[in-house]
């Protein structure tokens, strides 16, 4: 009853300047059931009133229903309904003669009125000719109840009414509100304030429709629309959907929304017909419609449903397939899964455990078993598996048409890589959420899980060689690291080699990590103290920690793995910084034997024998070389002057005389005379050391140069003054420190022409003099002098210094 009258409200359009319907209101009164609305009755409807079987509402577009259902429907509540509306009131009495059957009055009115006095007299002649039971009086709070359960339904589709009211003799049991928003959802707000949200999907099967009428002109009426629209309810998916012929009917569907369409219902309305004929047809087409609809709109689904919410649906349309093909369910309603399927793949519909949308192939279904320790860590390595609220749907996410894979071991290590679990580190330094031995033993057990499940031996290998890049292990010192950095070891290595990753007690032996871990050998030393830090290895060292004689020992007893099984680790070993010099450990590849000769900077990197346990022999097959002389001037010296600049003076003095001692066997050397010629091992007047090149023998050259050139120190021995005659330190002015003195003095007595001095006369004229016969005996000091062109460097006369263009001869 209460449907059948919200259609015939719902369906008031205005005319003539009448607007329709947009409010509606059931009072059950203890009297009489008051139903009200705004709209107002044409005279037409008045009209049908008069002849209900005169029909005209399926003839008018936009109406719902068939004529006369409507309010014949009153006649299960009441014996004589009245109506007020458009100025008049009209008292219907079926059972009165047919000329006193309605009673019409003039009076004022405002909307609609109907008011349905209860039917309580069971022997009234209405009752008696419909065999309808009479309404006993405590049925009217039950029939408020059944009423306003009833709007809630029927709120949805409304298309013209926009409140729903039901009253219980005046006092608000319920009210509904339709409001239709600008992005298509509909909101049902009810007297508490409390909403619903539905989305409002549309569109329409012309195309079939018109080939249906094609096949059915004489059945299907012209202005049946073909209109289908569908609502999701946007929480609370876990509800049967509805079929609305415009207002509710009783089929259902195991989907969770309502799909409304101009469907052929059964003749008391309640139920849709999917068996045979025209009527079942156009009302498959219409469900097929409704599954395109559904899955044109599908990509915005993943923004508006809660997740679960989303795979609840697809798992419902997946179910409702199987139910079609087991003929359980209407074929036609396999159509849903039909349509949505193909473009799963391409939409973010996989909800994550870090609650983000992503592509199904980008997502990780965790391995049965993973528990909620798994959960929570992958969540904090940024893992897309599923969100633990989807675990039920997991199935689902597998099926070919969605393609979610499982967790691999590639997903472990590429997050932890992300993390920087790649080198070696304390715990306390590790990710906050992985700063425990209990979350590292869920790492090893989740990692453990996926390898279990790894059968072919390829991929088997593969994944350990991805595991092995990631500090996965826990050391007995607390730190994180790799797999082939972590041992097992008898107490004697354990001893020698303290800061050595043993592994930690917590690691077990028969599962990941423990049962991929190796025993320390040569090898393993070598690559451990190679990645060691130079400061902790002296460190080490200096503190006692490090014992090199002993390791050295232990390296000499290990020569068949050195020289026979694994001859790179020479050259390994060579490299490592292991031996002592000059308070630092430096490589044996940067070092030398003693080779007959006591290196006075004491700079030149030998080894010191009886620091290593005094053993040549080893260091010699380790391919150590011997420092001979010429390799000490040619790399050790020139590398101790560039880096070690502030020598003592006497260990240069030192180097001199071994220089000058052993100059017969590199006096023929030009190369290494040019390379020493550059290097400061000139001892001058002003206490410092500087290259031969700049400077001179002999003090008699300041006279004429000034102060401001360098001249060596005294030397008494012959074999030091051979040297720097080797070296090349200068015996006679050169060009460029003549005009750079000639330079000096324009500036000084050029610019206010101030005579020259008797002595600077003189200095300038030996400077010319001799400038003018290096012009004649050496080449390039016409350029040299070219400075001298624009300056005033000529004394005239009057001994004022002039510019050459300003004199004659």
């Amino acid at each position: 009853l209460a449907y059948e009258l919200i259609q015939n409200a719902d369906d008031a359009r205005g005319d003539n300047g009448r607007s329709p319907a947009t409010t509606l209101s059931f009072n059950i009164t203890d009297d009489a059931l008051i139903v009200e609305n705004d709209g107002v009755f044409r005279p037409v409807d008045f009209n049908r009133l008069q002849n209900l079987a005169g029909g005209g509402k399926r003839d008018e577009a936009d109406t719902t229903g068939a004529f006369g259902l409507g309010f014949i429907a009153v006649y299960q509540i009441t014996d004589a309904p009245e109506i007020f509306s458009n100025n008049i009131h009209w008292v219907i009495r079926p059972d009165a003669p047919a000329d006193r059957r309605i009673i019409e009055r003039s009076v004022p009115t405002t909307g609609t009125c109907f008011v349905l006095p209860w039917a309580f007299d069971e022997r009234s002649d209405v009752r008696r000719a419909l065999r309808i039971a009479a309404v006993v009086p405590d049925q009217l709070d039950m029939f408020a109840a059944h009423f306003a359960q009833a709007i809630e339904v029927a709120a949805l589709f409304l298309t013209r009414l926009h409140t729903l009211t039901v009253l219980r003799n005046g006092r608000l049991r319920k009210q509904i509100t339709h409001r239709q928003t600008p992005d298509d959802q509909i909101v049902l707000t009810d007297e508490a304030g409390q909403t619903q949200k539905w989305l409002l999907l549309q569109g329409d099967f012309a195309a079939d429709a018109a080939w249906l009428r094609g096949q059915y002109a004489w059945q299907i009426e012209s202005k049946r629309r073909n209109e289908v629209r569908l609502a999701l309810p946007l929480k609370g998916l876990d509800r049967p959907g509805r079929l609305f012929a415009m207002l509710p009917t009783n089929s259902t569907t195991p989907l969770p929304f309502h799909i409304n369409a101009d469907f052929y219902p059964t003749t008391d309305r309640k139920r849709i017909h999917f068996d045979n004929g025209y009527q079942a047809e156009w009302n498959r087409a219409a469900i097929r419609c409704a599954a395109r609809i559904l899955a044109r709109r599908f990509a915005a689904l993943p923004q508006l449903l809660d997740p679960v919410g989303l795979w609840q649906l697809l798992q419902q349309m997946t179910a409702a397939h199987h139910l079609a093909g087991a003929g359980d369910l209407p074929e036609t309603f396999a159509s849903f899964w039909q349509a949505v399927a193909p473009i799963l793949r391409t939409q973010p519909i996989f909800y994550t455990v870090n609650e983000t949308w992503t592509l199904p192939k980008d997502g990780r279904l965790l391995v049965r078993g993973g528990g909620e320790t798994a959960v929570s860590l992958l969540k904090q390595l940024n893992i897309p598996v599923a969100h633990p609220d989807l675990t039920p749907y997991a199935t689902l996410m597998q099926q070919p048409e969605i393609g979610t894979p499982c967790l691999t071991i590639q997903d472990i290590t590429d997050a932890l890589r992300h993390y920087g679990l790649m080198q070696p580190q304390p715990l306390s330094e590790a990710p906050l959420f992985l700063r425990s031995v209990e979350a590292l033993q869920s790492l090893w057990h989740l990692i453990d899980a996926l390898l279990n499940r790894i059968f072919h031996p390829r991929e088997t290998e593969m994944a350990l060689d991805l595991l092995h890049s990631c500090a996965l292990v826990l050391t007995d010192r607390m730190t994180l690291d790799r797999l082939d950095r972590v041992y097992y070891g008898k107490p004697d290595a354990q001893a020698l080699f303290p800061e050595v990753h043993w592994v930690h007690t917590a690691v077990s032996t028969t599962t990941f990590p423990g049962r991929y871990l190796q025993s320390f050998g040569v090898r393993q030393a070598v690559d451990l103290l190679a990645e060691t830090p130079i400061d902790r290895l002296e460190e080490a060292w200096r503190m006692g920690r490090l014992d090199l004689p002993a390791l050295f020992r232990w390296f000499e007893s290990q020569q068949i793995e050195i020289f026979a099984d694994d001859p790179a680790l020479q050259q390994a070993i060579r490299r490592l910084p292991l031996v002592p010099v000059n308070g630092e450990l430096r490589p044996l590849a940067d070092l030398y034997l003693p080779g007959g000769f006591d290196d006075p900077l004491r700079l030149a990197g030998l080894v010191d024998v009886d620091a290593l346990g005094g053993r040549p022999q080893f260091l010699h097959d380790l391919g150590v070389r011997e420092l001979e002389f010429t390799t000490y001037v040619h790399s050790q010296l020139p590398r101790a002057l560039a880096y070690h600049p502030d020598l003592p003076s006497d260990a240069r003095h030192r180097l001199l005389d071994l220089l000058a001692e052993r100059l017969g066997e590199i006096r023929d050397d030009e190369a290494l005379q040019a390379q020493l010629a550059r290097l400061p091992l000139i001892a001058t007047m002003d206490g410092a050391f500087r290259p031969a090149d700049e400077v001179y023998a002999s003090r008699d050259v300041l006279a004429l140069l000034g102060d401001t050139v360098h001249v060596a120190e005294p030397v008494e021995s012959g074999a030091v003054l051979a040297l720097h005659r080797w070296l090349g330190v200068r015996t006679q002015p050169t060009a460029a420190d003549i005009v750079q003195r000639l330079v000096q003095i324009s500036r000084q007595w050029g610019n206010d022409q101030t005579p020259l001095d008797d002595r600077m006369q003189d200095v300038v004229t030996q400077c010319l003099h001799r400038l003018d016969q290096m012009l004649v005996a050496e080449a390039g000091v016409e350029t040299a002098v070219a400075p001298l062109k624009s300056l005033p460097v000529i004394p005239n006369a009057q001994q004022i210094l002039m510019r050459p263009d300003c004199l004659f001869v």
